[in-house]
């Protein structure tokens, strides 16, 4: 199911980004973009009673008036998005399929996470499938391509036909999407048939789905219920791009910047750095190495981790070595918990903790009078991604952020 190109003529204009990432304010310019944008089923209007309703009316509304009409083929798409790199501004081109995938208990091995989730976003997104009976955004999830093959294939289909969907959103991402039919499909069948899917992001959405197939009960087979819309890239894709996400810290009871660094310095190599720039360039020169750039009381200090030091000593020796070693594992279980004392619950509740991705933002944020304690770091790597998930275990919240996020409203997969 789409939106229907004879009646809607800008696509860009009705697409939206993910529900969780959408400010109030940029929730007012979608709707002042097209009063249909996507933004009205996936963050719809109205109160906790109401707006669950208010969704699953105006989703049926929207196929009544023939504003989104059914597919004819289900088959596969083509997806590709196009950006500029937020650093280097060089033009990206990221490729992937889309497509109703099984669904799978993570316990079965086919389909894998790598972070953990909250009982909460999971309640919201569940009231939200029951209203209107459909998977409204895609998961997003990678497979292995070793050779390279497969993101190969990807490229060259884009350029054998025109796209069916051709959108630009307001931060200037193309999106398209291209349909696949006959032997363009068996070589991708074959390859998710014999892969695990690692999701990147979408987690609380996956676990949603399973949670409403189980409450429907019956064997699962082949019934709509059992599949999700799921957005999958080979892992060769160049377009694949991870960008950290900072920590900022504030409200803590008591809170010293030279006594952190001094606790610091056991396991850390100091460096004082004098500019933002000198900071970021020093960070990014360990990228290798679990570093942090620390901002706090008009000082600033890059914290590298010691070549001899001892993980088991600041994190918890149980953990494995691929999720021990992990930047965002120091840096949660050692600086944010065990130094500055936030609890997981109080992490994960964001107490004391809130997030910023650029890093722009993360220096003004640096200069805000509340905040105590600024936390740049490097991304984590999509091997780390794949090396935690196939241990069984997962990473904390916020570990890695895919830039940019796919595109809302694009397609929708119907539960009937």
């Amino acid at each position: 199911m789409r939106f229907n190109p004879e009646l809607v003529s800008n696509p860009g204009a009705v697409i939206a980004p993910p529900y969780d990432v959408i400010s109030d304010e940029r929730r007012s310019q979608l709707l002042r973009s097209d009063p249909n944008n996507f933004i009205r089923l996936i963050l719809p209007e109205g109160n906790d009673d109401t707006r669950y309703q208010n969704a699953g009316e105006l989703f049926a509304e929207w196929q009544r008036s023939k504003i989104l009409v059914q597919e004819s083929d289900a088959g596969l798409f083509l997806y590709t998005q196009s950006f500029n790199h937020p650093a280097t501004r060089e033009r990206i081109v990221r490729h992937g399929i889309l497509a109703r995938v099984r669904l799978s208990p993570f316990s079965d091995g086919e389909i894998l996470p790598h972070e953990r989730t909250l009982s909460g976003p999971k309640a919201d997104r569940l009231k939200l499938m029951e209203a209107t009976d459909a998977n409204l955004e895609p998961i997003f999830g990678v497979y292995r391509d070793r050779s390279g093959a497969s993101a190969q294939r990807l490229e060259a289909l884009t350029k054998r036909d025109e796209p069916m969907i051709d959108a630009t959103d307001a931060d200037g991402v193309l999106h398209r999407v291209w349909r696949l039919v006959g032997p363009d499909i068996e070589p991708f069948q074959q390859e998710l048939a014999t892969n695990t899917v690692f999701i990147v992001d979408g987690h609380h959405r996956y676990e949603t789905a399973l949670n409403y197939r189980n409450a429907r009960g019956g064997t699962p087979g082949g019934r709509p219920i059992d599949s999700i819309l799921m957005f999958i890239a080979p892992m060769a894709d160049p377009g694949l791009i991870i960008l950290p996400t900072h920590r900022v810290v504030h409200s803590l009871e008591s809170f010293d910047f030279g006594s952190l660094v001094e606790k610091l310095r056991a396991h850390f190599v100091i460096a004082t750095v004098a500019t933002s720039e000198e900071g970021i360039s020093r960070l990014q020169q360990n990228q290798m190495t679990p570093s942090f750039l620390l901002m706090g009381g008009g000082r600033m200090v890059v914290a590298t981790l010691k070549s001899d030091a001892d993980i088991s000593e600041i994190v918890d020796p149980a953990l494995p070595k691929g999720l021990s070693e992990l930047d965002v594992t120091i840096l949660h279980e050692f600086i944010i918990e065990s130094l500055l004392g936030i609890s997981k619950e109080a992490q994960a509740s964001q107490t004391n903790l809130r997030y910023v991705k650029s890093n722009a933002d993360a220096f003004a944020e640096s200069l805000k009078p509340d905040v105590q304690l600024v936390v740049m770091m490097n991304a984590t790597r999509l091997d780390q991604v794949e090396r935690v998930a196939e241990s069984g275990h997962v990473m904390p919240q916020k570990s890695t952020y895919f830039y940019p996020k796919l595109a809302s409203g694009l397609l929708i997969n119907p539960l009937w």
